[in-house]
């Protein structure tokens, strides 16, 4: 089930932020991503944010600041199941356009946006590392 984040998901929330960006990014020294912890923990209750829930049990969540997403997470041992499609989905029924950036080393996550019809607009040299700016709008899906 998808469902508007509420409070008390933030530990269950936080803790699949932070293990999926480690394990999704093992370019990015794993400090990077403790360091910004807190900050995410502060942003992700005042962004537009999703949790998609089964038994009791956050398994992913998105999150957007109007039609930018600001991340898509699904527990590990969940992906590959269709829980991030039913999220991006469940997004594309209220926009009608999404914008998001994606590290270009995070090829499973390049892939997985493409196939669900997201197309590269731009390539940033960026730190910590380079990062493809990806688009989907309605009525362009392919």
């Amino acid at each position: 089930m998808i469902r508007r984040f509420r409070n008390e998901d933030t530990d269950s929330v936080m803790h699949v932020w932070l293990d999926a960006n480690m394990q999704a990014h093992s370019f990015i020294p794993q400090e990077f991503w403790k360091n910004n912890f807190e900050y995410a923990k502060e942003q992700i209750p005042k962004a537009e944010t999703y949790v998609y829930e089964k038994d009791g049990a956050v398994l992913g969540f998105i999150s957007l600041n109007g039609s930018y997403i600001e991340g898509l997470f699904v527990r590990k041992e969940y992906r590959a199941l269709g829980i991030g499609t039913a999220l991006l989905d469940f997004v594309k029924e209220k926009k009608s356009s999404l914008l998001l950036h994606v590290y270009c080393q995070n090829t499973g996550a390049v892939d997985f946006y493409i196939k669900n019809s997201f197309s590269v607009k731009e390539k940033l040299s960026d730190a910590p590392a380079d990062e493809y700016v990806m688009l989907w709008e309605k009525g362009y899906e392919q």
